[in-house]
């Protein structure tokens, strides 16, 4: 996380964005200077976790998952990962 932060990762979308796996999907998204990070899946509100202090926050979410919102600071906002 340390290079994506850096602008040193040819791939931030390996590491940000939705991941399934296993029947879950882990969600991570780069949000500088955010407070309160959540996702929006099916009309659920599922907290972050920040996982870096530049701001990277992360959560892990039942199922596949590939359409969702970011709400950053109560703002809603497509994720570009």
């Amino acid at each position: 996380m340390d290079e994506l932060i850096a602008g040193h990762a040819h791939d931030p979308h390996a590491v940000l964005g939705a991941h399934p796996a296993r029947g879950r999907t882990t969600i991570r998204t780069l949000r500088r200077g955010a407070g309160d990070v959540a996702v929006l899946v099916d009309g659920d509100r599922h907290p972050m976790k920040r996982v870096h202090d530049a701001g990277i926050f992360e959560t892990s979410v039942p199922g596949t998952v590939l359409d969702y919102r970011v709400e950053v600071d109560g703002t809603v906002h497509d994720d570009p990962y």
